[in-house]
């Protein structure tokens, strides 16, 4: 196992709840949740990428806030998140 170590890695969270806004896969790839919007950053090649809220019907994507995200144990590159109006949206990020 390698551990990486960047000495200028910052994480300015502007939203702070008790919450699970943070995942780390065995592919190497974290995911944070901010707010309305979830970032997914690939350790490796240091390529990001930012999944936008979804609209749902009645719902505006404004509002909604992630509240738990996580990557699944079994498919590599699944993300699942769920957010406070009890919705849950699943991500296959192969093409990152």
């Amino acid at each position: 196992m390698y551990v990486y170590n960047y000495e200028n890695i910052n994480l300015n969270v502007p939203f702070s709840a008790d919450t699970d806004v943070l995942d780390w896969s065995h592919q190497n790839l974290i995911a944070v949740a901010l707010n309305q919007d979830t970032y997914v950053w690939n350790v490796e090649s240091k390529a990001s990428l930012m999944i936008p809220p979804q609209s749902l019907p009645g719902v505006s994507p404004l509002s909604r806030y992630m509240t738990a995200l996580s990557w699944s144990p079994s498919l590599d590159k699944t993300l699942a998140m769920a957010d406070d109006k009890g919705y849950m949206t699943v991500w296959d990020t192969v093409v990152f």
